[in-house]
């Protein structure tokens, strides 16, 4: 009775064309051998399914096909290894004597390697190569690697080493240096989905696109997953289609999905806990209802952002999507990813997944007025006259504002703006927020003396009809007022601040600043008239101490 063989193993890869998006890796090794440059020691390193194994068996099959010779007198026109003479067929039905494969994970101990190398100086019986495939090299023990040392660094002539490994970090340095490196990469959906249509079509398998897409999804870049996944599908089901690709892999239906989510956003428990009820979680696959909420949640976070644009907006996305913010799709990524442990070890999964939409619900912050035109972040713009940086519109706009405050030529008020944050936050409802510390609660009254001087200047680069609140709540560690005097070019500097409250600072009005290391020729300011001085009154409440004028200075 012929026992019909699984799909991953009739259709593996019987010649170097055959082989699934490994095109640099076939190159590398077709050259080698059009060119008879074989090295000693190969070490291929790659992702499970991508097609190490498969590779190394066709290389060791061509290093001894009849038609190698043929194949570097013509590399375009011979296709390797033949599988038609007698040491290809001997390969195919792995009863060649010069291929000796080894599954370093059942044969871990420097004693299964001392036999390799004994055997190793034999001649090969066959072909012109003996060849040893170490497969999950990356199991060898410490000591096996180290007896294994000599022989790949000297092996006998005409003996070819390959070893296979998932994890290349666990081969010891030593051996990787000895070694040319192939790297197979992850196979991309798309080559998947070709080879999963060439299948679907030789085994005279209805399929749609959509179904295959998702394999090749659920495949994370294994081409093995993804066929043993087509064959699971097909034994339970007719046709393979989305529906019975879900329903094999235990996944959620999207609209249950989409209901889910809903109802955490409406933060109702009571219904959450009855929607489980009625879906009954335990028919699915904890894992998978886990992933398809992140993937879910990435998506929306994609189109939030407009990156995207090629996902499908259907009726449950759209409704979901104009009342939540990107804030809260952030949160409740960080949430679910934070059961991702809890939920792979513990012994109540279900449990396990309804506390996390449970805690969701709970945690997350719904502004049920956001929408997709209209969100509520905070953007809080502090300016730096000497950045490179390219700033957006808003910026600009402030920018604008502080040049033309600076025109004005009033230097305190210069002074005091510099020292503004502008808060955008409220900007939708024509509202901005100039944030100031605590200490400048002071120069409160002189921004609403002088307001009809400056907001026309607000109203210019941000509208006529824009409003503007003090905040006086930000913290500021170092806070120093700067007077400019364009006429000078020269930036004054009135007082700098190390504490709250100093005890007593100097302030200069003109040219010089006081340093302790050099003496200065000045003379104290009488300011006690208080409607002459008053700004310099003000500066004083807050800044206690004398007011010094530099000898040869008149005001």
């Amino acid at each position: 009775m012929n026992i019909q063989l699984n799909l991953a193993r009739k259709w593996r890869s019987k010649r170097f064309d055959d082989v699934v998006g490994q095109e640099l890796v076939i190159r590398l090794i077709k050259n080698s051998l059009y060119r008879n440059l074989v090295f000693p020691v190969y070490l291929l390193s790659g992702p499970k399914g991508s097609g190490k194994t498969t590779t190394a068996r066709l290389f060791a099959s061509a290093l001894n096909c009849n038609e190698l010779s043929n194949f570097e007198k013509k590399p375009q026109e011979v296709s390797l290894p033949c599988n038609q003479c007698n040491s290809c067929i001997s390969m195919s039905k792995f009863a060649h004597p010069d291929f000796i494969e080894i599954d370093a994970a059942s044969n871990t101990g420097v004693e299964n390697i001392r036999q390799i190398i004994e055997t190793a100086s034999f001649m090969p019986v066959l072909g012109k190569k003996k060849i040893y495939l170490i497969d999950e090299a990356h199991m060898l023990s410490k000591a096996a690697f180290n007896a294994f040392l000599k022989i790949l660094e000297e092996p006998p002539t005409g003996t070819v080493f390959m070893l296979a490994t998932t994890d290349v970090n666990k081969i010891i340095s030593t051996v990787q240096s000895r070694c040319f490196q192939l790297f197979f990469s992850i196979i991309q959906d798309q080559d998947i989905v070709n080879h999963l249509s060439f299948i679907c079509t030789e085994e005279n398998i209805s399929f749609d696109i959509e179904a295959l897409n998702l394999i090749a999804n659920q495949s994370q870049g294994s081409l093995r997953d993804a066929i043993n996944l087509l064959e699971k599908v097909r034994l339970n089901s007719e046709k393979v289609d989305k529906e019975s690709i879900l329903e094999t892999l235990g996944f959620l239906n999207e609209n249950n999905l989409f209901e889910i989510l809903n109802t955490v956003l409406n933060k109702n428990i009571v219904e959450l806990i009855n929607l489980f009820n009625k879906i009954n979680l335990k028919n699915y696959n904890v894992i998978i209802i886990w992933k398809q909420f992140i993937e879910l949640v990435h998506q929306l976070f994609l189109i939030k952002n407009q990156i995207d644009t090629s996902i499908k907006l259907n009726k449950n996305i759209d409704l979901i999507i104009n009342k939540i913010s990107i804030k809260i799709l952030l949160d409740m990524l960080e949430i679910a990813h934070s059961y991702e442990f809890k939920l792979s070890k513990t012994t109540l999964p279900y449990l396990n997944l309804e506390l996390m939409f449970i805690n969701l619900a709970q945690k997350i912050n719904l502004d049920k007025n956001n929408n997709l035109d209209k969100e509520k972040f905070t953007q809080v713009i502090n300016i730096n006259n000497n950045t490179d940086n390219k700033l957006d519109i808003n910026q600009d706009k402030w920018k604008k504002v502080l040049v033309e405050i600076d025109s004005l030529k009033d230097p305190l008020l210069n002074s005091i703006f510099q020292q503004a944050e502008l808060d955008l936050s409220n900007y939708l409802n024509k509202e901005l927020i100039l944030l100031f510390s605590k200490d400048f609660v002071f120069f409160k009254d002189i921004l609403e003396e002088t307001k009809k001087t400056w907001i026309t200047i607000f109203n210019k680069n941000f509208g006529i009809d824009v409003s503007i609140k003090f905040n006086f709540n930000k913290i500021i560690n170092n806070t120093s007022i700067t007077l400019n005097n364009k006429n000078n070019n020269q930036n004054e500097e009135i007082a700098e601040k190390k504490s709250i409250y100093p005890k007593k600072e100097t302030i200069l009005i003109k040219n010089s600043i006081i340093n302790n290391k050099k003496e200065y020729k000045t003379k104290s300011l009488d300011i006690s008239n208080q409607s002459k001085w008053p700004r310099a009154n003000t500066i004083l409440k807050i800044f206690p101490g004398k007011i010094y004028l530099e000898e040869n200075t008149s005001l």
